[in-house]
């Protein structure tokens, strides 16, 4: 990380623009994993996971993403590309989703055939209720555009 999660909020409580530039711009907020840790450890039980969701989200719309991020930022949407689709996560759909918005076509390529034979990769996607997460995400859609996010 470039910055330590509480340098990130200071930087933010110091309300200055480049602050906030230096933040949006940072890789911290792309190497949060949502485990939600820090939360149950922090005194003052600061909700840092979502707090970092939303800077993830300005960072995006602001077009400000640390370059060292752009292949997180790649597996993200091709993760949530996967779940919108399918109801639920197809693997190799979303190696695939991934490997075409990276360009990293053949990285990785030598693991498959055992990924293939453990299966760890499915052919097709598993069951899962696509309307219902359809629902679900455009419902997150309203609720962040009603809170203006």
């Amino acid at each position: 990380m470039d910055h330590a999660p509480s340098e990130l909020l200071r930087m933010l409580q110091l309300e200055l623009p480049e602050q906030e530039g230096r933040v949006l711009g940072s890789q911290a907020i792309w190497m949060c994993i949502g485990c939600q840790t820090c939360i149950s450890r922090c005194p003052k039980e600061v909700d840092l996971p979502r707090a970092l969701d939303f800077l993830r989200r300005e960072s995006l719309e602001q077009g400000r993403v640390h370059p060292d991020a752009r292949d997180i930022v790649a597996f993200h949407r091709a993760f949530l590309s996967s779940i919108a689709r399918h109801g639920r996560l197809f693997e190799l759909g979303t190696v695939v989703g991934y490997k075409l918005r990276t360009g990293h076509l053949l990285q990785d390529a030598a693991l498959a055939p055992a990924m293939l034979a453990k299966g760890k990769l499915g052919l097709v996607p598993h069951g899962g209720d696509a309307q219902a997460a359809a629902a679900i995400f455009e419902r997150a859609r309203a609720v962040a555009e009603e809170a203006g996010e």
